[in-house]
């Protein structure tokens, strides 16, 4: 097991403190809380009802994020196609930024689809399955190759460096890493 990269796997950050502030309080909105009430990587330590509140728990450090949910949010929807919510990340910690980052918006990207889906399943008189695959036709299919290239990135370099140094009697002790290189 590779110590240097456990701070930086999203299984290992969970529980980050969170506040939210659902300011608008419909069927979508209580969607996008549950979503976050269900992941593991967050912990709702407080739901407010003002941004006051919301930016004293983040002040305070109760919370490291905070999740606020407009007023108007699915008024915006309706009129202009799309909304905005509001997640603030306190950055001292790199870390946990990533994750809650990446973590909130998987969180509103598969909210985001499910309501996709089922309008367009409504709006065209089909099943929301066959809906979502004329809304997301392209699927991914992810493939990393090489770790040198895949490995080297500002927030894993001091890893690596301490690794260097940890096998320098290893090959992979030796090699140097820069960009898409890897020297030996």
């Amino acid at each position: 097991m590779n110590f240097f990269k456990l701070p930086y796997s999203t299984n290992i950050i969970k529980e980050i403190p969170l506040v939210i502030f659902d300011a608008e309080n419909t069927k979508l909105s209580r969607e996008i809380v549950a979503g976050f009430y269900d992941s593991e990587n967050f912990k709702i330590v407080a739901q407010v009802d003002s941004e006051e509140k919301m930016l004293e728990c983040l002040k305070e450090k109760r919370a490291f994020v905070a999740l606020e949910i407009p007023p108007d949010f699915s008024k915006k929807i309706v009129q202009e196609g799309a909304a905005s919510v509001l997640c603030e990340i306190n950055g001292a910690n790199i870390a946990i930024t990533n994750v809650a980052s990446s973590t909130a918006q998987d969180i509103l990207n598969s909210v985001s689809e499910k309501f996709s889906k089922h309008c367009a399943a409504l709006s065209l008189g089909i099943a929301e399955d066959t809906a979502a695959k004329k809304i997301s036709p392209v699927t991914t299919t992810l493939r990393i190759l090489g770790i040198c290239a895949n490995i080297f990135c500002a927030g894993k370099f001091f890893g690596i460096v301490a690794a260097f140094f940890i096998n320098k009697n290893n090959n992979f002790g030796r090699q140097l890493f820069i960009g898409d290189n890897c020297i030996q």
